[in-house]
C-alpha cells in the first residue's frame, strides 16, 4: 500500500469512529426519547426479555451512518451511485420501520413497501448481469435484485430477537465483507461496510445484555438493506456461484437463520395441516435454541458472534481460494455448511426425516423410485465422465459421451433394478448394480469406437483404458454411495438426531451390553432402527466373557472387561441399565450379573426373539 492509500485508510477509519460516535449518542438519546411516543417493547408472547424496553433505537444507526457516509462522499465523491441508492429507498425503510414499531404494520403492508424499495434500488442504477456469458435481460434483473434484498432484510428482521444478537452479528459481517471489497479494490463498498460497522458497535454498548433499548424493525430492516445494496454492488458483474456466495456467507447467520425457519414451517406445515403458517413466528430460531442450551443471553449472544466469525473466515477462504484451487474452496464450504446443519438443525432433520418417514401414497413412492433415482443416476453418470475427463485432460465430444452414457442407462431400465427398494437392498443388489454398471461401461466402449472418429485407436490406448477406470469407479462410488446413504440415514443417522432431540428434555440411560455375539448386532440393529427402550440411551461397551473379544471394537463398541469385571467397570464408568444381548450365558454368569443390578439398583433388560408357530396340519 502506497503512503497516499495509508493517508486515505486513516481518513475512512475517522469516519468510521465519527459513526460510532454518532451512533454512541444518538442512542443514549433515544433511550430517554423513544418511551415518549410508546415505542416500548413489552414483555410477553414469543418475547424473552423480563421488563418493557424501548425500541425503535435503530434509528439512531440509521442517523449516524448517513451523517458519516454523507460527510465522507461530500470529501470524497463516489464513483458510482451507491449512496443514492441507499439514501432514498433506506430513508423510506427507515420511515416504515419507525410507524411499524409505533403501530405494529400489517405483514403484507411492509411486505409491499420492501418490493418498491427493493425496485427503486435496481431503476437508480440497473445493473447488467451476465449468466455463462449470456446477458441477463432486465426483468430477470430486476426480480433478482428484489429477491435479493427482500431475503436479506427479512433475514435480518428475523435474527433480531436476543440481547446484541442482530447488532453484534452485523459488525462482524461488516468487517468481513469490508475486507472482501478492500482486497478486490472497491474502495466505496469499503467504506459503507466500515461506517456500519461503527454506527452497529456504538449501538451494540447498550444493546448488549442486559439491553436497555432494542433495534426495532426500523434498525433490523435498515441494517439488512444496507447489506443487500452494498453486496449487490459489489458482487462482480458475471452472476457467478463465487462471487454470490462470498457476500451471502459474510452475512451468513442471519441467512441460515432464515434458511431454518422455512425450511422448518413448512415442514411442519406439511406434517400437521391445522399447524401455523409460514409466515407466523416461533421460539426455535437459533438465538431461542442456543439460549435453552446455554442458559443465558449474554453466552448465547457470543456463540452466534463466534458462528458469524465462521461463516466470515469461510468466506475469506472462499476469496483467496476461488481463483487459485477452486475445488480445495467449494470442499471446505460444502464441510463447513454440513457441519453447521449437523449440529444447528437438529429439529428441522427430525421434522424432515418424520415426514419421508411417514412415507407418501403408494403411486407417489412408485414415482418416487421410478423417476428419481434414474435421473440421479443420470446426473452421477455425467458429472463423473466429465470430471474424468477434466482430470485426464481428455476431450470427448458431446454427442459421443451422450451415446458412452445411453448403454449405461439403458441396462440400468431394463435389467428391473429401479424396481429395488434400496431401504432394504441386499449385498446381492449391490453386486447386480455393480455388475450392470460393468456391462453398460463396457458397451460404451463398443458406442465410443464406432462413434467417434478413430475410435478403435484411441480404445486401445492407455490413457482411453484410464480414462475409462476412473470413470467407472467414480460413477460407481456416487450411484453406490447415495443408496448407501440412504440405507445410513434411515437406520441410523436418522436414529442418532432423534436421540439428540430427547436430550434436550431427558437425560440419557448409560447402558451396558452383555453379550458381543450374534445377538448383540440385532439388538443394535433394533435399537437403531426401532428405538429398544423408552429412554435414550448412551452406550458406555460391552462385557463378555470371551477372552478374544477383550479389548476390540463389536458393532462401534469397545469390549470394556467380563462379567466378573462388573464392580471395576462400574467403578470407572457408572451405568443405569444392563442389557442382555446373549442367550448363551451360563447360569452362573446370568445370576452374577443379576445379582450386581439388585445390589446396585439397576435396570436389566433382555433381548429375545421369538417364533410363534401357527400349526394348521392336523385335521
Amino acid at each position: 500500500m502506497t503512503f497516499a492509500g495509508i493517508i486515505s485508510f486513516c481518513k475512512v477509519l475517522i469516519f468510521a469512529a465519527g459513526a460510532y460516535l454518532f451512533s454512541l449518542i444518538g442512542t443514549r438519546l433515544a433511550i430517554k426519547i423513544l418511551p415518549k411516543f410508546g415505542m416500548i417493547d413489552r414483555p410477553g408472547g414469543r418475547h424473552i426479555h423480563k421488563k418493557p424496553v424501548p425500541r425503535g433505537g435503530g434509528i439512531a444507526v440509521a442517523i449516524a451512518f448517513y451523517l458519516a457516509l454523507g460527510t465522507y462522499f461530500s470529501w470524497a465523491p463516489p464513483a458510482n451511485n451507491i449512496f443514492l441508492r441507499l439514501l432514498l429507498p433506506g430513508t423510506a425503510l427507515a420511515i416504515l420501520g419507525i410507524v411499524d414499531d409505533r403501530y405494529d404494520l400489517p405483514a403484507l403492508l411492509k411486505l409491499v413497501v420492501q418490493i418498491l424499495c427493493a425496485a427503486c434500488v435496481y431503476f437508480l442504477d440497473p445493473p447488467a448481469m451476465t449468466l455463462f456469458g449470456w446477458t441477463l435481460p432486465w426483468y430477470l434483473v430486476l426480480g433478482i435484485t428484489i429477491l435479493w434484498v427482500i431475503g436479506i432484510i427479512n433475514a435480518f428482521n428475523l435474527i433480531d430477537g436476543m440481547d446484541g444478537v442482530a447488532s453484534g452479528v452485523s459488525s462482524v459481517s461488516a468487517g468481513c465483507l469490508a475486507v472482501w471489497f478492500s482486497i478486490n479494490g472497491l474502495r466505496d463498498e469499503a467504506v459503507v461496510m466500515l461506517v456500519l460497522l461503527g454506527s452497529c458497535l456504538g449501538f451494540l454498548h447498550f444493546n448488549f445484555h442486559p439491553a436497555r433499548i432494542f433495534l426495532g424493525d426500523v434498525g433490523s430492516t435498515f441494517i439488512g438493506f444496507v447489506f443487500a445494496v452494498t453486496a449487490l454492488a459489489g458482487v462482480d458483474r458475471a452472476a457467478t456461484i463465487t462471487s454470490l456466495l462470498i457476500p451471502l456467507l459474510a452475512i451468513g447467520v442471519p441467512i441460515f437463520d432464515e434458511v431454518l425457519a422455512v425450511w422448518r414451517r413448512v415442514v411442519r406445515k406439511l406434517l400437521n395441516p391445522a399447524a401455523q403458517g409460514v409466515m407466523t413466528g416461533d421460539q426455535d430460531h437459533l438465538h431461542h435454541r442456543l439460549l435453552r442450551e446455554t442458559g443465558g443471553q449474554t453466552r448465547a449472544a457470543r456463540h452466534l458472534y463466534y458462528l458469524a466469525g465462521g461463516f466470515a473466515v469461510l468466506s475469506i477462504m472462499l476469496m483467496f481460494f476461488r481463483n487459485a484451487a477452486p475445488g480445495i474452496a467449494f470442499l471446505l464450504l460444502a464441510i463447513g455448511l454440513l457441519v453447521a446443519i449437523r449440529h444447528l438443525a437438529i429439529p428441522e432433520l427430525v421434522d424432515s426425516a418424520k415426514l419421508v418417514e411417514r412415507g407418501f401414497s403408494l403411486p407417489r413412492k412408485g414415482v418416487l423410485i421410478n423417476v428419481f433415482h434414474p435421473i440421479f443416476d443420470m446426473a452421477m453418470i455425467s458429472i463423473a465422465l466429465f470430471l474424468s475427463c477434466k482430470l485426464l485432460h481428455f476431450r470427448i465430444h458431446g454427442l459421443v459421451a451422450v451415446l458412452m452414457l445411453a448403454p449405461i442407462m439403458l441396462a440400468f431400465v431394463f435389467s428391473g433394478i429401479y424396481r429395488v427398494y434400496w431401504l432394504r437392498a441386499s449385498m446381492s443388489d449391490y453386486s447386480r448394480l455393480a455388475w450392470l454398471f460393468l456391462g453398460g461401461a463396457t458397451l460404451s466402449c463398443f458406442v465410443f469406437g464406432f462413434a467417434s472418429y478413430q475410435g478403435w485407436i484411441l480404445i486401445s490406448s492407455g490413457r482411453f483404458i484410464v480414462l475409462l477406470l476412473l470413470f467407472v469407479l467414480l460413477a460407481f462410488c456416487l450411484i453406490s454411495g447415495e443408496r448407501f446413504f440412504i440405507r445410513y440415514a434411515e437406520g441410523v443417522w436418522l436414529f442418532k438426531l432423534q436421540q439428540s432431540r430427547l436430550l434436550d428434555t431427558e437425560k440419557p440411560l448409560r447402558a451396558l451390553i452383555y453379550g458381543g455375539g450374534l445377538y448383540c448386532r440385532l439388538f443394535m440393529t433394533y435399537h437403531f432402527r426401532m428405538g429398544s427402550y423408552r429412554r435414550p440411551c448412551d452406550f458406555i461397551g460391552i462385557v463378555d466373557d470371551d477372552k478374544a473379544l477383550q479389548s476390540v471394537r463389536i458393532n462401534g463398541l469397545p469390549v470394556i472387561g467380563t462379567c466378573d469385571q462388573l464392580p471395576q467397570i462400574y467403578e470407572k464408568k457408572p451405568f443405569d441399565l444392563i442389557i442382555i444381548a446373549s442367550r448363551n450365558i451360563p447360569e452362573s454368569k446370568q445370576q452374577k450379573a443379576n445379582e450386581f443390578a439388585r445390589s446396585h439398583h439397576l435396570e436389566v433388560l433382555r433381548f429375545s426373539i421369538q417364533e410363534e408357530r401357527f400349526d394348521y396340519s392336523e385335521k
